[in-house]
């Protein structure tokens, strides 16, 4: 009796053995049909996988039930309930970082590295062009920048991350121009930004832009000194329009190149309060700046 049963245990075994061993062969029998369908939602949606993409794609080691879990190959639809794959079973860090990120509300992986099935290994510099399929403002500004037009610049990764995807701070743009080997030597004038009264209530972006920074001697930055009095006046409405009223401004407007603006005076990233004594036009300085001004006229 118990051999009998030791037996049909057995064969049950051998011929479910194609279930048990499932391979991406069996998948690939139905799935490599282009024409193979279902319909969901009053949609129809394609069950096509290209094998050959598959192959060459950094998930060819895998198996299919690797990521498609609890399926049955005997029953159509293989599963009463098909949920979306959950990567976090092998990327659990990176999961984690994007839920948090202003991307999760709008897409999920696929949004940025496409269809799972294809995905192949890609260049840095050619997955930031794939930003510019839902960014289109942001990187067309950004390719005329000085950030993109120098060796080894800034782009969207190093600036707002990879999975943890957040606006650029400040900080961010120090970790940079902070860094003497990165940027210049010649930059202690860019560090006093952190003291300075802008650099608590101000960020970078807020005079620079954020995807356009141009250098300072391009006619179209925003810091070029014809447009700085303007940018300036973008929170400084009211003393802005009092410059323009005043000698100097009247001056500047005439194109008059040597007449002062904003920066002459009250500094570019070093701003202090004017009851700073480290301000330029405090007490202290007072004269001081009175003796340049003269001197450059």
């Amino acid at each position: 009796m118990l051999e009998k049963a030791f037996k049909t245990f057995l064969l049950i075994l051998i011929l479910k053995a194609p279930l048990l061993s499932q391979d991406n062969s069996q998948c690939f029998a139905c799935h490599d049909d282009k024409t193979l369908t279902m319909e969901r939602a009053g949609k129809v949606i394609s069950l096509y996988v290209d094998q050959r993409k598959f192959k060459k794609s950094v998930h060819s080691s895998l198996s299919c039930i690797d990521c498609h879990s609890g399926f049955n190959p005997d029953e159509i639809p293989h599963k009463e309930r098909i949920e979306p794959v959950d990567c976090s079973t092998c990327h659990e860090s990176e999961v984690v970082e994007f839920k948090k990120s202003k991307h999760a509300k709008v897409g999920g992986c696929s949004s940025c590295h496409g269809d799972a099935h294809g995905i192949v290994k890609t260049s840095h510099s050619d997955f930031v062009v794939r930003c510019s399929s839902c960014h289109v403002k942001e990187f067309g500004d950004y390719k005329f920048s000085v950030h993109a037009g120098v060796k080894n610049g800034a782009d969207c990764i190093n600036c707002h991350g990879y999975h943890s995807i957040k606006f650029a701070s400040s900080d961010v743009c120090l970790r940079c121009h902070a860094d003497k080997k990165i940027v210049h030597e010649k930059q202690e004038f860019v560090l006093k930004y952190k003291e300075s009264i802008h650099g608590k209530v101000i960020p970078c972006s807020g005079c620079h832009t954020g995807h356009k920074v141009l250098r300072a001697s391009d006619p179209n930055s925003s810091v070029a000194r014809r447009n700085i009095s303007h940018t300036c006046a973008k929170c400084h409405g009211e003393i802005s329009r009092n410059y323009f009223e005043s000698d100097h401004g009247k001056s500047f407007a005439s194109g008059f190149e040597q007449a002062p603006t904003c920066t002459n005076c009250h500094g570019e990233h070093d701003i202090f309060k004017v009851t700073s004594p480290k301000s330029k036009i405090s007490r202290a300085n007072e004269i001081k700046m009175r003796m340049i001004s003269e001197i450059e006229k």
